[in-house]
């Protein structure tokens, strides 16, 4: 998918480190250097993702919210969200 100038964004959440623990700020930035990353990477040091995941979603999970910052999909695994539904967000 092409880079869209016009509103997109990307923000990984990480709940957790490798062992487990809550995320912190280290974890994010090893996180961006291990996979590349340039968007922003959020620890959730508080656990408001699993107020969101309770319906029972694994990993990798995925939400798509509006541009007013409402959730229009929660989806869990590798390729259960389509370039169209993103680009219908865009």
């Amino acid at each position: 998918m092409e880079h869209a100038d016009d509103g997109l964004m990307v923000i990984t959440l990480l709940t957790s480190d490798a062992e487990n623990n809550v995320a912190d700020d280290a974890d994010c930035n090893d996180w961006a250097e291990a996979y590349g990353s340039t968007h922003p990477i959020v620890a959730d040091d508080v656990g408001l993702s699993w107020n969101v995941m309770e319906g029972g979603y694994g990993y990798p999970f995925f939400m798509l919210l509006d541009r007013g910052m409402v959730i229009e999909t929660l989806a869990d695994g590798d390729g259960s969200i389509s370039k169209e539904e993103i680009v219908a967000l865009l």
